[in-house]
């Protein structure tokens, strides 16, 4: 009797997660939370900072676990300050200082978006809705942050 209930509990926990109803965009704490580790300490720690702070929560944070949500925007946030790092040396004809960084690179990147944007919690939602008005946000606080400390 144990066994069978301990299997069919084992077999049902994925169709809960599955089930889960997300709301239609990642919730505000969660972008909060995001700027808080992701964009907050720039000034302090800078790009590295950022990349190992990204690193810690995916590797801390469980898929089926609402703050992965926090994981992804950290993730598109490393994605676009890559970009823009690597054209901001390229146009001053400096060091890209992304390169030695293998967590940022395009194929680590992209199979890292593509791994956790199809993940259970996110199969029955549309994840660019879901995602861009917190990305855009964090963004562009993220933006603020490093000219303010450009200026320091």
């Amino acid at each position: 009797m144990k066994k069978t209930l301990f299997v069919l509990t084992a077999l049902a926990l994925p169709m809960v997660a599955q089930a889960e109803t997300l709301p239609s965009t990642v919730p505000e704490a969660t972008v909060k939370a995001a700027i808080h580790d992701f964009v907050d300490p720039w000034c302090q720690t800078g790009f590295k900072g950022m990349v190992e702070n990204v690193q810690k929560c995916f590797k801390e944070t469980s898929e089926n676990s609402p703050n992965i949500d926090k994981c992804v925007i950290g993730h598109y946030m490393l994605s676009f300050t890559t970009k823009d790092l690597k054209n901001y040396s390229q146009k001053n004809e400096q060091e890209d200082p992304t390169k030695n960084i293998p967590f940022v690179g395009p194929q680590a990147t992209h199979d890292r978006g593509v791994h956790y944007t199809n993940i259970a919690r996110y199969k029955n939602i549309d994840v660019s809705n879901y995602f861009i008005p917190a990305v855009d946000s964090t963004y562009e606080k993220l933006i603020e942050n490093r000219k303010k400390c450009s200026k320091d």
